[in-house]
């Protein structure tokens, strides 16, 4: 899942108008869930719905995980491997 350009636009403009700490706390937890997914990705050896002889396992939906950061809590949805 890449950010869309527009959703980079977003980001980029809430960071110059300063609209807060809500905003880096939603940057932060954005970019974490990326590197989550893209961990997954390369452990299991295929994209979401991917179907290769490579593959080594499934996920079996997801649970919540809340994360500490020096911008707040945020919850991240940890893939469960089937």
């Amino acid at each position: 899942m890449a950010l869309s350009q527009s959703a980079l636009s977003e980001l980029l403009e809430a960071f110059r108008t300063g609209d807060g700490v809500d905003m880096i706390r939603e940057s932060v937890r954005t970019v974490l869930q990326e590197l989550v997914e893209f961990e997954a990705t390369t452990v299991i050896a295929a994209d979401r719905y991917e179907r290769t002889e490579d593959r080594i396992t499934e996920l079996n939906g997801t649970r919540p995980k809340l994360i500490s950061t020096k911008a707040g809590d945020v919850e991240l949805k940890i893939g469960d491997a089937a």
